[in-house]
């Protein structure tokens, strides 16, 4: 029976987390012996799982980045234990998933796994791999990361120092860590990711495009989608963390573009942004029951993306899903998303354009007919099923 080992920062929470426990499920049913090892979380899994860092560790690991930039460079003793846990697990091969979030010092663990020459499939959910700092750099079209990153314009994003600008250090470490494994398929979430990936230091080694996908039996269309007391046009914006970055600024403009027939919604503001929400912007709070965020998409007429920094994000495919087309900025691989039938990207940072392209869905594009082409697309293209069996296609030819 060959052995899967999985590590990423959580378990069955959040995106990266439930798609390493779905890739687990799928990976038993297929013969494999699953373990995932996370870094945070309490976390309810079908799979052996090893929890790699204490809160204490996670802590002075947060504290070093913030201090000295030397995210990815704590969690020293808690690594020794992963890595000795790992050499009694015996993996057939390994898949890394998101090795940031202080939990992990990735030279130990890189070092480890070449000397152990394991096969390594390791899937890149943003651009902090490519990086000496930042999780991502197109929003102030940064370019430094293709020859080696210094004087970094975004020290005080994540994963945030106050204080040193180790970003040249830390390039140099990245590329010399990431060069070790003699044995490591690089897979990207989508197009545009792939195409950096060919333009950064890890471009010689091999590499997969793998799309994410969503649980498309959960995320699927429910009830009426006109559900508000003055049959209004409803636009709905969804985001773990809103800041300018994620489009909360642009969300304020297209209120005060859009006229009174339009409603907004949101959902994933913070109890302290809640308060000073402008009118006309509603606060739906933070939802992660899948259900539920399933109805809010059905409701919607229109899912706006105004992300100025993202790669693919599962929340278009979940808006698709569930029937409701999509405005989105052209950001990342946003794009890749969506086709012509089932909605509009506009130039990033072009509030105007995606409000008149708001105006032309719900005013032109025929409701039932979107509605089941959106849903088409997504069971074509995002089924998380279909990714996953690229994840098992992928391990059974590495092994072969």
């Amino acid at each position: 029976m060959p052995t899967l080992l999985q590590i990423n920062t959580t378990c069955n929470i959040g995106s990266h987390g439930r798609l390493a426990e779905k890739i687990g499920i799928a990976a038993m049913a297929d013969g494999y012996r699953s373990v995932i090892a996370f870094g945070r979380g309490k976390p309810c899994s079908v799979s052996e799982t090893i929890r790699t860092s204490s809160v204490t560790d996670m802590y002075l690991h947060a504290l070093e980045t913030r201090l000295f930039d030397r995210h990815g460079l704590g969690s020293r003793r808690s690594t020794g234990s992963l890595i000795r846990a790992i050499e009694q697990i015996a993996p057939d091969i390994v898949h890394l998933h998101n090795i940031h979030g202080y939990y992990l010092n990735y030279p130990k663990l890189f070092s480890a796994l070449s000397q152990m020459d394991i096969p390594v499939v390791w899937t890149l959910h943003d651009c902090w791999p490519l990086t000496g700092h930042c999780a991502h750099f197109s929003s102030i079209g940064c370019d430094k990361w293709q020859t080696g990153c210094y004087k970094c314009p975004q020290l005080s994003d994540y994963p945030a120092s106050f204080i040193a600008d180790r970003s040249y250090r830390n390039f140099r470490d990245k590329r010399h860590a990431f060069a070790l494994p003699a044995k490591l398929h690089i897979v990207s979430v989508c197009e545009w990711q792939s195409a950096l990936v060919r333009s950064s230091h890890i471009r010689n080694r091999p590499a997969t495009v793998i799309r994410n996908g969503i649980d498309i039996s959960l995320f699927q269309a429910h009830g009426h989608w006109r559900n508000n007391p003055d049959n209004k046009f409803v636009v709905l914006g969804v985001a773990n963390i809103w800041n300018q970055w994620k489009g909360y600024d642009d969300i304020v403009k297209l209120r005060n573009i859009l006229p009174s027939e339009y409603e907004i919604r949101i959902v994933g503001l913070t109890p302290k942004q809640a308060p000073v929400l402008p009118s006309g912007i509603h606060n739906l709070g933070r939802i992660s029951d899948p259900v539920q965020l399933a109805h809010i998409y059905s409701e919607a007429d229109v899912f706006v993306c105004l992300s100025y920094d993202d790669t693919y994000p599962t929340t278009l495919l979940e808006s698709l899903s569930c029937g409701t087309p999509i405005v989105t900025y052209n950001t990342g691989g946003c794009c890749e998303a969506i086709n012509r039938h089932t909605g509009i990207a506009v130039p990033k940072g072009s509030v105007n354009a995606a409000a008149d392209s708001i105006k032309e869905i719900c005013g032109t594009w025929d409701r039932r007919s979107t509605k089941e082409q959106c849903r088409r697309y997504a069971e074509s293209h995002h089924d998380i099923n279909e990714c996953i069996k690229s994840y098992l296609n992928l391990y059974a030819h590495i092994l072969s």
